[in-house]
């Protein structure tokens, strides 16, 4: 009986340890996204940030709208759901507290909205943005160092207003702009994206949109997979996941996402995002497919 009760108790002991092992850390979020008539939203990026940290996890949600986010580590969060050409119902619910172990539900509506000049990823804006000779210089310059969605997101500006934005990146040490090179992207960005600009407020409203859209329906089944990590990161060269340490003297970093179950260099939400430059503030993407391979994005 001794012996037996000695198996049983190693046994048990053996339970215990495995289950320590594999028992996933941190707390969990999930939940439902639906679309304006109440069916199963797919592919809506559904992202949970902790307030503290700033590191914000992006999940998808499934064919059956479910989403998963698992793994957080404690403290307090914004949770909210996006789609290109809809916004989220709530748009954002915070102060949500997360804690080892523990599960938490939130669900989410999807309603129509204008798709916004800042959802487009660097092939689609090459595509729709107005002609002009400055053009070329603008996408070779502008977007190898941050997506299309960077620009578009800062609004509608004069020249003044342009110059500025080009200033703030300068005083954080992010790059050096040759006052040639200046009056170009702000002549090209001041005219078709200033405030009296006649291009359309929603790149939707171009014909050829319709031609290189890729909203929620365009993503494979295997795409809904990846799980996105955004880090919020200094500009030191050391403080990025990915960067070898040969290029860490360097300060560039290189990444390439998986989208469509495929390599891609034009994606919105992750994409070929070229070198980052040292200084000024960063982002770095840990992109996890289902098999766990973890990718890592910095720009």
């Amino acid at each position: 009986m001794r012996k037996i009760l000695s198996l049983g108790c190693l046994l048990a002991f053996a339970f215990v340890c495995a289950s320590a092992v594999y028992a996933a850390p941190g707390g969990t979020i999930t939940g439902t996204v639906k679309g304006p008539d109440g069916a199963p939203f797919r592919a809506a990026f559904v992202r949970t940030q902790n307030t503290k940290t700033k590191i914000t996890t992006m999940v998808l949600s499934n064919n059956q709208g479910k989403y998963v986010a698992d793994n957080l580590a404690p403290g307090t969060y914004d949770v909210w759901a996006t789609s290109v050409g809809f916004k989220g119902d709530p748009a954002r619910r915070g102060s949500i507290t997360v804690e080892d172990g523990k599960n938490l539900s939130f669900d989410f509506a999807m309603q129509k909205s204008p798709v916004q000049w800042s959802q487009l990823n660097k092939y689609q804006a090459g595509v729709l943005m107005p002609e002009a000779p400055e053009k070329g210089v603008v996408i070779q310059e502008c977007f190898n160092c941050h997506a299309f969605g960077k620009i578009a997101a800062v609004g509608r500006h004069d020249e003044d207003g342009w110059r500025d934005m080009i200033a703030v990146m300068e005083r954080e040490g992010i790059t050096t702009v040759k006052p040639d090179l200046e009056n170009t992207v702000v002549k090209y960005l001041s005219t078709m994206f200033g405030p009296n600009s006649t291009t359309p407020s929603s790149p939707a409203d171009l014909p050829a949109y319709q031609k290189i859209k890729q909203e929620h329906d365009y993503f494979s089944d295997e795409a809904l997979n990846i799980e996105y990590v955004d880090y919020q990161l200094t500009g030191d060269p050391r403080d990025r996941p990915g960067v070898s340490n040969d290029r860490r003297s360097e300060g560039l970093a290189y990444g390439r996402s998986v989208q469509q179950g495929r390599d891609s260099r034009n994606s919105a939400d992750g994409g070929w995002l070229g070198l980052a430059h040292a200084g000024g503030t960063l982002r770095c993407s840990e992109i996890r497919s289902q098999d766990r391979k973890i990718r890592r994005v910095c720009r």
